[in-house]
């Protein structure tokens, strides 16, 4: 069986480069690295494949990576990358992007000077089974908040 092998991702940095001036500028205005992978092969999850990841980088292994502060991590199967047309590639990267949130992470009785700036992984808006809203319809707030964003952009 193959080894899994990672590599450095330029044309997935070229395009995020465009997206994060456009809709993802908290990285740019707070000084977040974002590094972009290639993973050799896809990987599943629940028997589904993963396109790609965000993870946020801290502690111990920032460190090895050289870096003081954490950081994001984008990771994208080259297999699929592989298949997708332009347009598929850019929502990929932005769906991805989407994910790296950064706050300054200030408190109360601190000096505003020593802001420090929090990484997380943002979750998804929506987290919701087609077969729950074809029998249940539009039950939950967030999902109909959700629905009206999507036909609000129409």
């Amino acid at each position: 069986m193959p080894k899994t092998v990672y590599t450095k991702a330029p044309e997935v940095q070229e395009i995020a480069e465009l997206y994060i001036q456009k809709y993802h500028s908290h990285l740019i205005d707070m000084d977040v690295r974002v590094d972009y992978v290639f993973v050799s092969k896809t990987p599943k999850r629940n028997g589904k494949d993963v396109w790609g990841t965000c993870k946020k980088v801290s502690n111990l292994n920032a460190l090895l990576a050289g870096q003081e502060s954490p950081f994001f991590v984008i990771t994208i199967a080259e297999p699929i990358w592989g298949q997708l047309p332009q347009s598929g590639k850019e929502a990929l990267v932005d769906h991805l992007l989407c994910h790296a949130e950064s706050q300054y992470n200030q408190k109360e009785d601190e000096d505003p000077e020593d802001d420090v700036i929090k990484l997380s992984i943002r979750p998804y808006d929506v987290e919701e089974f087609a077969q729950i809203i074809r029998r249940h319809g539009l039950w939950r707030d967030d999902v109909k908040d959700f629905v009206k964003s999507v036909q609000a952009d129409e």
